[in-house]
């Protein structure tokens, strides 16, 4: 039996170059954005799933709920006012065709689902409105690791950097393409650089992207215990772990299964 499900997407515009002027108050914004959030999404009969960073995914069981929900936070946008300045509330409910976000979150489930055709077009229809996207991007990759395109997919990752992109970004998708590729060393260097990023950037702590590296050098232990700090403190894409390929080497993992209890699996 199919159920509609409308999915809403927020994140606050600006909030890099606030993170940038001034951590503190950044930090503080998000908190005001993420409690307004919960209050609107429980009023509107949604679930919220997960925060990430500056941004919220939730989900409804009606378009009409999704809409409202996201026309009450447009209305509530004084709950991100920072000093004078307005944060605006970007939000995106249901499948937009024209969307970036909904076109890479339509792609990782393509890819999640094993379509991976289905998602490399996805992908590549992002990048075509923005060929510099590094969502798309990265995601490309892991459509490609999928398909068993393993030059490609490090080829798409490697790119981030040269593109302008955080030296950070997809570092976990590379290193475990690199894994796969057999090529360890190349994974194995990942690990100082996203030990790097924690110490640089703590509160978006790589602990996902970590598990990814250690499952490629088979690490279960170091795998898991990075995956559980994902869990702990709701980074990373925590809902996916039941479904992720890279996870399927740790389903003996006593440790894995508890992780599967924590994330309702």
């Amino acid at each position: 039996m199919r159920q509609l499900t409308a999915i809403m997407f927020t994140d606050i515009v600006g909030f890099t170059s606030l993170m940038q002027e001034d951590e503190a108050r950044a930090k503080a914004v998000v908190l005001r954005h993420q409690e307004s959030v919960t209050r609107s999404v429980e009023a509107h009969q949604g679930e919220l799933l997960q925060f990430y960073g500056d941004g919220t995914l939730s989900v409804f069981k009606s378009a009409v709920q999704a809409v409202e929900c996201a026309i009450a936070l447009k209305g509530r946008s004084e709950d991100v006012r920072d000093i004078g300045r307005q944060l605006e509330v970007d939000t995106v409910v249901e499948v937009d065709p024209l969307s970036l976000v909904n076109l890479i979150r339509l792609a990782r489930s393509y890819s999640l689902a094993n379509r991976f055709d289905d998602g490399l077009s996805a992908t590549e229809k992002a990048l075509e409105f923005s060929p510099s996207f590094c969502p798309a991007i990265e995601i490309s990759g892991h459509v490609l690791v999928g398909m068993g395109r393993l030059d490609e997919a490090i080829e798409m990752f490697e790119s981030l950097p040269r593109l302008g992109h955080d030296r950070f970004e997809g570092a976990g998708g590379r290193g475990y393409a690199y894994a796969l590729a057999g090529r360890t060393d190349e994974d194995r260097a990942m690990v100082p650089l996203l030990e790097q990023k924690m110490r640089e950037q703590p509160d978006m702590a790589p602990h996902y992207d970590l598990a990814m590296v250690h499952v490629g050098l088979r690490n279960d232990d170091d795998a898991v215990a990075c995956l559980e700090n994902a869990v702990e403190s709701r980074t990373g894409p925590v809902l996916w772990i039941p479904v992720e390929p890279h996870c399927r080497p740790l389903r003996p993992h006593p440790g894995f299964q508890q992780i599967l209890q924590a994330v309702g699996r």
